[in-house]
């Protein structure tokens, strides 16, 4: 099999960590900083100054995708090491990039949702009021909407990860579907824990 290419992949999971990072972004932007340790960016045209929570916030919402991609490809490569008798770890690594296209798509979606929403919300006075602010934001339908359609993508995913590692590592369905199970149970856990 010939070697994937590694720039798509790498702008998948940045497009798909970048919506994240936009919402979050968007968020911290319409609320009140209050007494929070705060860093701050001065040049002659302007300043900025954002809350330090928000920059290490932002940093995961960024790259916990990269973790996942990571983390996702070992699993299925370990998983399906039993059955298979082809493909590598480095060719499940760089195509199952590719399963997070539909998360990509959801994550504009949604993050376009927020923006509408956001709009819609009259931001706090305080910051007392910052909690309740983004209860708010992602409580109308347009967003509560959007997260049906990132179910669908997560499903979606699954599927394309399943078929990633019934061709790559040429198993049975039933065997790719045993290699990507962890991913789905973790999906799974992730919409009715958190």
């Amino acid at each position: 099999m010939e070697r994937p290419g590694h720039i798509l992949p790498v702008l998948i999971l940045s497009l798909t960590g970048a919506s994240t990072l936009g919402a979050q972004l968007l968020l911290a932007s319409m609320s009140v900083i209050g007494e929070r340790l705060t860093l701050s960016y001065v040049s002659t045209a302007f300043q900025i100054e954002i809350p330090a929570i928000t920059v290490a916030g932002a940093l995961v919402s960024f790259g916990h995708v990269f973790l996942y991609w990571l983390v996702f490809a070992a699993s299925f490569y370990l998983l399906s090491l039993p059955f298979a008798s082809t493909g590598t770890f480095s060719s499940v690594f760089w195509l199952s990039a590719w399963g997070f296209v539909p998360w990509a798509l959801a994550g504009v979606l949604w993050l376009g949702a927020m923006v509408v929403s956001a709009a819609s919300v009259p931001p706090p006075a305080t910051a007392a009021g910052n909690s309740a602010f983004v209860a708010q934001v992602q409580a109308t339908q347009i967003v509560e909407t959007s997260l049906l359609v990132d179910h669908l993508a997560t499903a979606w995913s699954l599927g394309l990860w399943a078929v990633l590692v019934r061709t790559v590592r040429d198993v049975r369905w039933w065997q790719a579907a045993f290699a990507v199970a962890p991913v789905a149970a973790f999906e799974i856990a992730k919409v009715f824990v958190l």
